[in-house]
């Protein structure tokens, strides 16, 4: 059996849209979401620390 991920967990959330190299998927998803015309942005990429 083949366990899917959420989107809404953070991990799963900064792989998705979290690197300036997609950032048209995040731009896609924003003005999907928020029905606007978002153009450009600019992903201030970090490093996710997994703790216990």
């Amino acid at each position: 059996m083949m366990r899917r991920l959420k989107p809404l967990n953070d991990f799963v959330f900064k792989k998705l849209f979290g690197e300036n190299k997609d950032k048209d998927i995040l731009i896609g998803f924003l003005n999907a979401i928020i029905q606007t015309d978002v153009e450009d942005l600019y992903i201030v990429e970090e490093t996710l620390v997994k703790t216990k």
